[in-house]
């Protein structure tokens, strides 16, 4: 519907019209408070008919469209041929409300004269004010033709009922005291002329209490309906008493235990008369009691209290009583030393009934044992009494101490021991000891105790505490033995722990036996070796048998031992000390093995030694900060233990002739590094490792820019080697690529290389440390073809071995 106006408002506004001397005609209208009625608007056009129309209603306050059953506007279109246009009403601002009237078709409205729109007007309920104005405007007459007509705004009259005057009728304010009559009540009228007479009442009597009460103004006969009704106030305030003062009691007052009025009652006609026995001291409205013995002086004063008014202190009013005689016996008592003193208490005579004695009696000071006075100490009956004090006497007897036994159970030592009986239950900070008895020997024995030292306490009657010592335990233990199958068993021997006080096996009177099921031919496998049959008097023996495992042996390569355990693992020795040839290993056996467990297997132990040489400042050394050095390559199955002279690289970046390394600080186990060893002698990289897992390439390689760096666990052979592009570390810090025309270039176990990700790398690339280029060390004294190195002791390089003593590869070789 709203794309319906926007095309008819469009097509209003773009087609130019013309101007014609038609008009609405609205009437005035009259509404009564909460009135409803319809306001029809003509529409006069003798010469034109029109199409649709829209224009705006401003009513006055009060007045309103009023809605129909079905909650909408209630406006009729009185003339539309077959209810052919679209009639809307809607709010658009306040009190203002717009009328639109329009159809696509160009359909005229019937006749052209007459009522247009019927319109539901609706009053408040409290509307007034006359002659409003209300007001059409923004008024659009659209033709068929596209003209348009735009009449003046049309202002019209809706009369409402004229407001009435407003009255105000306001109650006058009094005030009077309590207990007089109301005054007559009267009123005042402001703002127009009364019609009938208000009423006044007020809930105050005279025996209301002192305060404020509403003298309430209502309608009465008042007929005018605008009054506003103001309720005054009656003030009541306080009356004045009148008062008879007390007088004294005629004679002198004898003091005899009880209570004694002091002056006759005194009386007033309001409020309440009170007493005090000093002049500003504490009021009540008992008269004053003597008990006491002296002299008393009383004063009054009258409290008005709601209704009253005060009467100021008044007096004073004066008598006086004599002490009487009064002994006190205290009683002997006894108490245990370092309890508390008992109640010490007395008897008396002469008291009078309801009299009481205040204070404590004291004693002697001494807390030893012995005896000591009672004394009357703070003990007083009052002023009215006069004291005769007779004492007693206060013993105190030794106290029994608790002997507290600790330490019961003992594990033999050597040494004597006993329980620890403690002296508890003592005062304070006293000290007191006990001696005991203990023994030696593993058993079940008995500890007396003695004389305490403190004379203030005595010894309970049972003095006596069992205990326990129990053996002292003994582990007896075989170790771990191997053997080859075919091999003599080995000796087994007993290894004892925790023998005490420097004892050791003579004290067995048994010595244990260590026996095997296993024999020399005995097939390969774990076997226990029994530990039993000891005897001891003062030890509690547990044993703890060996292992003795048969081997059984196969060489699968010089320098790596390979045998397979009986719980399914490998056990592999890795030997590269001095004396083993760097020879190729036996890859046939390892490439099965890992060719059978996915690329990797494990091994039940991994005993590895390979020694990292320091420089010895000849050609081929390398720097690093001002320290020559050796380069290595390593890779091992558990992170390597650093060293002060050691320093691990790992590759940092790369280009197609260079390979650049940075230092790490903590490396980490199954990553490739490049080590310089830079001073001292006999450094190892030394591993004893249990049930781990070998990999013929380790998990964390290094990619830089083209290349990686990577490692082996298990080693490469010469053809594995090419096949993967290698490159191993030659003298120089050079990297040479693998091939297999050189069939003695290979890749040992625990040792790391490069490979190149492009096919067409170089087949040598320079080495980097850092920013510096090194100096020369290689990790294997092997040329490019493949040809080993061989150098005399001087570390002078030869063509071949000589006999005696040779080095290749950093090891000393024997030639005969």
């Amino acid at each position: 519907m709203n794309n319906v106006k926007t095309i008819l408002l469009t097509a209003l506004l773009l087609i130019a019209g013309k101007t014609y001397a038609d008009n609405l005609v609205v009437p005035n209208i009259s509404l009564d408070a909460g009135e409803t009625k319809t306001l029809e608007i003509e529409l006069v056009n003798p010469d034109k008919q029109y199409t649709g129309f829209q224009f705006d209603l401003v009513l006055p306050e009060g007045v309103s469209v009023a809605k129909d059953e079905y909650d909408d506007w209630d406006a009729t279109l009185s003339r539309s041929p077959k209810n052919k246009h679209t009639f809307e009403v809607s709010s658009v601002g306040s009190n203002t409300y717009r009328f639109l009237a329009f159809n696509t078709s160009n359909i005229e409205f019937s006749e052209q004269s007459g009522t247009i729109v019927s319109i539901s007007l609706v009053a408040s309920t409290d509307a007034t004010g006359g002659a409003q104005t209300a007001t059409v405007k923004s008024i659009v007459l659209t033709a068929a033709d596209a003209s348009e007509l735009k009449p003046s705004d049309i202002d019209f009259t809706i009369t409402l009922p004229e407001a009435e005057p407003a009255i105000t009728i306001t109650a006058r304010s009094y005030s009077r005291a309590y207990g007089e009559a109301n005054p007559t009540f009267e009123y005042d009228v402001t703002g127009g002329t009364l019609t009938g007479t208000p009423t006044l009442t007020c809930s105050a009597t005279t025996s209301s209490d002192v305060g404020e009460y509403n003298i309430v103004v209502t309608q009465g006969s008042v007929t005018n309906s605008n009054v506003t009704y103001v309720n005054g106030t009656l003030t009541i305030t306080k009356a004045t008493p009148t008062v008879t003062a007390p007088t004294a009691i005629e004679g002198t007052l004898t003091y005899s235990g009880t209570a004694q009025n002091l002056v006759n009652a005194g009386s007033t006609t309001g409020g309440e008369i009170q007493y005090a026995l000093s002049a500003g001291g504490t009021y009540s409205t008992a008269i004053p009691q003597g008990i006491d013995a002296g002299n008393y002086t009383i004063y009054y004063k009258v409290v008005g209290g709601t209704n009253y008014n005060d009467v100021a202190e008044a007096g004073p009013v004066s008598k006086s009583i004599a002490k009487k005689a009064l002994t006190i016996t205290a009683d002997a008592k006894s108490k245990v030393y370092g309890a508390d003193d008992p109640a010490l208490t007395y008897t008396s005579s002469g008291l009078v009934e309801g009299d009481a004695i205040t204070g404590v009696l004291t004693r002697t000071e001494g807390e030893n044992v012995g005896e000591y006075d009672i004394t009357q100490g703070t003990l007083t009956a009052g002023d009215n009494y006069s004291i005769s004090y007779a004492g007693a006497k206060l013993s105190i007897s030794q106290k029994e101490a608790t002997l507290a036994w600790s330490s019961t159970e003992f594990t033999y030592n050597g040494l004597e021991q006993k329980p620890t009986a403690t002296v508890s239950n003592l005062v304070g900070n006293d000290q007191c000891t006990v001696t005991v008895s203990g023994a030696t020997n593993a058993g079940d024995h008995t500890s007396t105790a003695s004389a305490l030292s403190n004379a203030n306490y005595k010894l309970p009657e049972v003095k006596t505490q069992a205990f326990t010592i129990a053996k002292a335990p003994l582990t007896i233990s075989c170790g771990t033995y191997t053997m080859r199958k075919g091999e003599a068993l080995p000796t087994f021997i007993a290894e004892y722990s925790e023998f005490v006080n420097g004892e050791n096996e003579s004290v067995l009177a048994t010595a244990p036996t260590l026996t095997t099921g296993a024999t020399s031919e005995s097939s390969r496998g774990d076997y226990d070796v029994v530990v039993a049959g000891a005897e001891a008097a003062n030890y509690d023996i547990a044993y703890q048998n060996g292992k003795l495992t048969i081997l059984e042996n196969y060489t699968a390569g010089d320098g790596v031992v390979i045998e397979q355990g009986s719980d399914g693992y490998y056990v592999l020795t890795v030997d590269e000390g001095n004396g083993v040839p760097s020879v190729d290993i036996n890859t046939a056996v390892l490439d099965a093995m890992l060719n059978a467990n996915g690329g990797e297997f494990e091994v039940a132990e991994l005993n590895y030694t390979r020694e990292l040489d320091a420089p010895s400042g000849g050609t081929g050394d390398a720097t690093i900060d001002g320290s020559v050095a050796k380069l290595y390559t390593t890779c091992l199955a558990e992170a390597p233990t650093t060293a002060a002279n050691a320093k691990y690289y790992t590759l940092d970046a790369a280009n197609s002739t260079t390979l650049t390394f940075i230092e790490v600080n903590s490396p980490e186990a199954n990553t490739p590094y490049l080590v310089a060893v830079t001073s001292g002698s006999d450094l190892n990289e030394s591993q004893n490792v249990t049930n781990v897992t070998l990999k013929k390439e380790a998990d964390n390689s290094t990619e830089k820019d083209g290349f990686a760096f990577k490692g082996t666990l298990t080693g490469l052979s010469n053809g594995q080697a090419a096949a993967a592009g290698a490159y191993i570390l030659q003298i120089g810090n050079v990297w040479g690529k693998v091939t297999t025309t050189h069939t003695n270039a290979y890749i040992p176990p625990f040792r790391a290389y490069i490979v190149a990700t492009s096919a067409s790398a170089p087949a040598i690339l320079n080495g980097n440390l850092g920013d510096d280029t090194t100096g020369v060390q290689n990790i294997r004294t092997v040329d490019l073809n493949g040809t080993e190195r061989w150098y005399d002791l001087n570390g002078k390089r030869i063509q071949k071995p000589t006999k005696g003593i040779n080095l290749q590869n950093g090891r000393k070789i024997v030639v005969k």
